[in-house]
């Protein structure tokens, strides 16, 4: 079962840290087709598990991971080290890999895998919680990658109005947990107060979950605007 895969033995392994290399000059296109591949703890045992037959380019769980794996790549060997001996302490290593291997098995964009992953890098350098971390990751599986578009729209101006965004993102993003909404009943004065009228303001609001994904959005944007 893919529960029982050690994600965790893989961070900071040699062999990833070249793989890394190794996509930064040739691409991950070309990697993808390097047996080489099958050297990475995690990602040979995602091929015995799923008993892959086609190339690993075609494997969409491996491509996920292997995506998840890059995007934590650059962490201090120490810091990895202290990462994994507190998951020791805490007895919750077993249980942290093989929920983020369910978090990912869920993932319908590879893309996502790249966002989750520079998560789980946030998380090893105590950026965030544990529970965030997992919040975040449960987020970004249920978004519509499209939808982020707006955080980049709106990274001035936190408060949005209704009536002048782009009202199914904002209202998408509130539904996954990235905005409050705070609706407030308005009146609206006529020449007689007879014919005063109601009516329903709603603003949206980005909230603390809202803006570490903004962050990691306007990051992956400039990162994936600097490749070659």
């Amino acid at each position: 079962m893919i529960e029982n895969i050690d994600l965790i033995e893989s961070l900071g392994s040699k062999e990833l840290t070249d793989l890394s290399k190794d996509i930064l000059e040739v691409g991950l296109d070309s990697v993808l087709k390097d047996g080489l591949l099958k050297e990475i703890p995690i990602i040979g045992s995602v091929i015995n598990v799923f008993n892959l037959s086609k190339k690993i380019k075609e494997s969409f769980e491996a491509s996920k991971i292997l995506k998840f794996l890059i995007a934590v790549e650059g962490i201090p060997q120490e810091k990895i080290d202290q990462f994994k001996e507190k998951l020791e302490n805490d007895k919750t290593r077993n249980y942290v890999g093989g929920q983020i291997l369910l978090i990912i098995a869920r993932l319908n964009e590879i893309d996502k895998a790249t966002s989750i992953g520079k998560l789980f890098k946030l998380y090893i350098e105590n950026g965030i919680t544990q529970s965030d971390f997992f919040r975040l990751s449960h987020m970004i599986s249920d978004a519509f990658l499209d939808d982020f578009v707006v955080l980049e729209m709106y990274t001035q101006a936190p408060h949005i109005r209704r009536d002048i965004n782009r009202g199914v993102r904002i209202q998408q993003l509130h539904k996954i947990g990235l905005y409050d909404q705070k609706v407030q009943l308005n009146t609206i004065k006529k020449l007689s107060k007879a014919e005063n009228e109601q009516r329903l303001k709603v603003d949206y609001m980005l909230n603390r979950f809202g803006t570490i994904v903004q962050d990691l959005y306007m990051e992956l944007k400039k990162t994936n605007n600097n490749k070659p």
